[in-house]
């Protein structure tokens, strides 16, 4: 698909961390000045893939977002293409290396804040797969830096391969998940996935309870289904909702028969990663979450 036009420019960037050089794109549209105290979205892509091909699989839609709303896209490139995310028995060259990635997103976070004056408040992470368990990991040792997170097609380890602790007091998460995801059980279990045992995982459901008793949130009645937009679409999606005194600290969004991807309405993912629905933009439901878009504090929860 062809990247669509807008007020500036996406940009390669480089920045040193922990002896490695680390790269990734950055967009800031032309309206963003420091005085009007941005907010700030990371884009973390998944194992295999780069900064490039997550911004394309999001439909190059938080740039359009950034556009309209007054914020800034980060998409920054993993280790070889991977994360040092929360499981500890993941097989990639970042875990085995135990990268620095926390600092390295850490201090992409403190170089924007005090170059473009990003608003502390106002910082967010967007993972998909692989970089979805990298939000967590940032959501749970961060959580002071991030605000809120979005998590793709991705559930916490299981005790065994949890890399880390949930303490009472975590970033706002937004989860969702496919019932028929082909690499991340729906229901938890084992990841194996061409020929490497990544151990084994949550059902999704779990995750997003484990996160709601961290931040002291309850849940509020049952799932809604979301209105159903395509007639031909085998898909469905269910949302739910945890609060803390009125606010949404958790939202499940189980994509009913839905693969491992990025629901969004024009990128394509291979057909082995399963279905897209139409039911779901996950780019701007992150955005209303995180409250960057207008009218973003209305919950779909009646």
């Amino acid at each position: 698909m062809k990247a669509p036009k807008l007020s500036a420019s996406i940009e390669k960037e480089m920045i040193k961390w922990d002896n490695y050089e680390r790269t990734y794109l950055s967009y800031v549209p032309r309206s963003v000045v420091k005085s009007s105290k941005p907010g700030l979205i990371i884009v973390l892509h998944g194992s295999g893939i780069d900064g490039d091909r997550i911004r394309q699989w999001t439909g190059y839609e938080f740039d359009q977002m950034a556009d309209d709303h007054n914020f800034i896209v980060l998409y920054p490139d993993g280790y070889k293409k991977n994360w040092n995310d929360c499981r500890r028995n993941a097989p990639y060259p970042a875990k085995k290396q135990n990268i620095d990635d926390v600092g390295f997103l850490t201090s992409l976070v403190r170089k924007y804040e005090s170059g473009y004056g990003v608003d502390p408040q106002k910082v967010f992470a967007f993972g998909y797969s692989n970089g979805g368990g990298m939000a967590y990991r940032m959501a749970i040792e961060q959580p002071q830096l991030l605000n809120a997170i979005a998590a793709i097609g991705a559930s916490l380890p299981t005790p065994d391969n949890f890399n880390g602790r949930i303490d009472n007091i975590t970033s706002r998460i937004m989860l969702v998940n496919g019932t028929s995801d082909p690499i991340v059980p729906y229901e938890g279990g084992k990841i194996f996935f061409f020929g490497q045992n990544f151990g084994y995982v949550l059902s999704a459901r779990a995750t997003a309870e484990r996160f709601a008793q961290a931040g002291r949130a309850v849940k509020v009645k049952d799932a809604v289904r979301l209105p159903h937009r395509v007639e031909s679409d085998p898909s469905s999606v269910d949302q739910e909702v945890w609060l803390r005194e009125a606010e949404p600290v958790v939202e499940l969004y189980t994509v009913n028969g839905g693969g491992h991807v990025v629901p969004q309405q024009t990128a394509r993912f291979p057909r082995l990663m399963g279905t897209v629905t139409g039911d779901l933009d996950a780019p701007r439901e992150a955005v209303r979450f995180f409250k960057l878009s207008t009218g973003s504090s209305e919950m779909r929860v009646k």
